[in-house]
């Protein structure tokens, strides 16, 4: 892991933001912005990028990852709501200003939890039965609201659409909305 963040700082050695334009190019772009930053795009981390092996780069077969042995770690639940339930956990985010955040340091809760999921048979039922950090967004959210309209301009059809001609009508059930 060391080596790999070293490897990191020698690609971006003044850790500017040029790191993150590349991260968010294999993202979602929900073209909105955040309820948060209104200059920060809405962005999504579909794991099934990753399941479906996207960039035919990755070292891995179609089929090695699922819901079953894969997480997203990030600290804005928003980022996961394309993905499957449990499928993800949301450390609450670090401020160099809480002098006393061990999170990551030994006996840290996230350090621990982490090495917990490690060993867990499947990480979806772990996250489900021990779940960390925020909360996940979801129909309970006081921003429900706001999510499901970004989710249903995102929206695609549940059933291919055949030839339309004039005399065809386009009905709610073609689509997938939520409710």
């Amino acid at each position: 892991m060391d080596q790999e963040i070293a490897s990191q700082e020698e690609n971006n050695p003044t850790n500017d933001d040029s790191t993150d334009e590349e991260d968010a190019s294999r993202c979602t772009d929900s073209g909105s912005r955040t309820l948060e930053n209104k200059h920060k795009p809405l962005v999504f981390k579909e794991l099934k990028k990753i399941w479906e092996k996207v960039e035919p780069c990755l070292p891995w077969e179609v089929g090695h990852y699922d819901e079953s042995n894969t997480l997203l770690l990030d600290d804005s639940p928003y980022k996961a709501l394309l993905n499957p339930a449990h499928t993800a956990v949301f450390p609450f985010s670090y401020t160099y200003l809480s002098k006393e955040d061990n999170s990551l340091g030994p006996g840290g809760d996230l350090r621990v939890y982490m090495e917990h999921l490690a060993v867990a048979e499947n990480v979806q039922k772990y996250v489900q039965e021990r779940p960390f950090g925020q909360q996940a967004i979801n129909e309970t959210s006081s921003s429900w609201p706001f999510y499901k309209d970004v989710l249903n301009k995102l929206a695609t059809p549940i059933k291919a659409i055949k030839r339309i001609s004039s005399f065809d009508l386009i009905t709610s059930e073609d689509f997938m909305f939520l409710t």
